[in-house]
């Protein structure tokens, strides 16, 4: 019901980043840049009565 974002490093092509569907954004730095927590913070917080997920690219490619 809500974006799909792609979260990867700068410069980096991903395979089918660019459908409609997916928000492609880049992440860079120390830690704790490429944590999912972080992610969800700056990209859709959640709050009372709203959720979110992740689920990591081995995963997805499984």
């Amino acid at each position: 019901d809500g974006p799909v974002f792609l979260c990867q490093p700068p410069a980096v092509k991903i395979p089918g980043a660019s459908l409609d569907f997916i928000r492609a954004e880049e992440f860079a730095g120390p830690h704790p840049a490429g944590l999912p927590g972080t992610h969800i913070h700056y990209l859709d917080p959640v709050g009372p009565g709203k959720k979110v997920w992740f689920i990591g690219y081995q995963d997805v490619i499984a």
